[in-house]
């Protein structure tokens, strides 16, 4: 989505509402723990830890650790531990270098146990959580429900029929085709009373059977604070939830994931490409530090306290 390009005919505002959209749903399930998660993903360290401008940093990813070691009421000892394995596991280097795919199986095969590393079961329990059941029951039950549709116009289609489905009216005669004298009948005899009538106000002049286009916007504006109230008093959404679900112009403070503003794409696409991933190697040089080079080697040795003399 965010490399799709507007052609003349397209409709920007629908573009950049989808997008505001995509924006604030990743952030609603963004938690601390699904970063951390994506940050103990072997070929994803690099793209978790972003340079970009709203990214999140190691310390971020430390601190939501020991917060999950601590509700877990892990010891002081597990908890250096996994501080411990956590700059290892930044750095590639040790048991932790290399990765695949399967970020629950290259855990599960780490050559190191559980006990030695708090981190190795920490990473198996995050990824070992799935979708309950029922979730996954309903999301494909709903994914049924939309091709039954197709699957009865096959069988229909099989057993000789022209279609599953016909409008009431196509029934009126024998040959194919609308009746155009019922219809007509209908237009002049039926009477339709749209859902949504303005309220009236008795007088002559006024339009009992209004539409739904005599509705001011004032109108709509008191129905939906209605709605809306009614599902803060029930207790099924807050008053901020409400407001981020309603509210087109809620900003976002600059943390636009599809901006890369939160990710940077150029790790994204070496996660994409399956590229594993090195350690982190630094060009080093010992003459950048000669500047502050003006010291003397027993003046240093005794202020340590390594010795007193030599």
């Amino acid at each position: 989505m965010s490399q799709l390009t507007l052609d003349g005919n397209d409709n920007t505002g629908f573009w950049l509402h989808a997008k505001q959209v995509f924006n604030r749903r990743f952030h609603a399930m963004n938690t601390d723990h699904h970063t951390l998660t994506l940050f103990l993903h072997p070929m994803c360290r690099k793209l978790a830890i972003s340079q970009a401008a709203n990214g999140r940093n190691f310390e971020f990813m430390v601190k939501t650790a020991l917060s999950i070691a601590k509700q877990w009421r892990w010891g002081e000892v597990e908890a250096k531990s996994l501080v411990y394995n956590l700059k290892e596991y930044q750095k590639c280097t040790g048991v932790f270098a290399g990765g695949q795919a399967n970020a629950l199986d290259w855990w599960e095969c780490l050559p190191i146990t559980a006990t030695q590393c708090p981190l190795k079961a920490m990473a198996i329990i995050l990824h070992s959580v799935v979708p309950h059941a029922a979730d996954v029951e309903r999301y494909f039950s709903g994914l049924g429900s939309t091709h039954y549709t197709h699957h009865l116009y096959k069988m229909d289609r099989a057993a000789g029929k022209s279609t599953h489905r016909k409008h009431a009216h196509m029934h009126t005669r024998p040959n194919i085709g609308i009746d155009t004298d019922l219809a007509d009948e209908l237009a002049r005899t039926f009477t339709w009373v749209p859902p949504l009538v303005s309220k009236s106000d008795e007088s002559e002049d006024s339009d009992v059977l209004a539409g739904p286009e005599a509705i001011t916007d004032e109108e709509l504006a008191e129905a939906f604070d209605v709605i809306d109230h009614e599902k803060v008093d029930s207790g099924m959404l807050s008053a901020g939830e409400v407001r981020s679900m309603l509210d087109p112009d809620i900003e976002l403070d600059g943390s636009e994931v599809l901006e890369g503003r939160v990710y940077d794409r150029n790790e994204l696409e070496v996660v994409n490409r399956g590229t594993i991933l090195t350690g982190f190697v630094e060009d080093i040089s010992v003459l950048d530090k000669a500047v502050g080079g003006q010291w003397d080697v027993k003046t240093l040795l005794s202020s340590e306290g390594v010795t007193s003399s030599l």
